[in-house]
């Protein structure tokens, strides 16, 4: 798909990193309630993990809430997005994007 297509794109964003800037990716997190994909603030990326924190409220699981300290493969990374400004790239699996801020519940 294409947030896993352009995920370079992501990575070399991340890399200048700016003041204000947000990155966020959406991954699953799973318990026995169910599967659940959900954004996280990105704080650090290795070679391995996308490491971040919860950033929307779980619906299904409960095995993370808003704020908690996570990381999802890198391979398990379902959309991505940067918020730069007004400048707002990626979010493929968002419908009104632009409306949308980190630290606002997304979908």
């Amino acid at each position: 798909d294409e947030a896993r297509r352009r995920f370079d794109e992501f990575l070399t964003a991340l890399a200048d990193r700016r003041p204000g800037d947000t990155f966020a990716v959406k991954g699953p997190f799973v318990d026995a309630h169910g599967v659940e994909l959900l954004w996280l603030t990105v704080t650090a990326v290795d070679a391995e993990f996308v490491h971040g924190n919860i950033d929307n409220r779980p619906k299904v699981v409960q095995v993370v809430r808003p704020g908690d300290a996570v990381s999802v493969a890198r391979e398990l990374v379902h959309d991505w997005l940067i918020v730069r400004g007004d400048a707002v790239v990626g979010g493929f699996s968002l419908k009104g994007v632009g409306d949308w801020r980190p630290g606002q519940g997304a979908a």
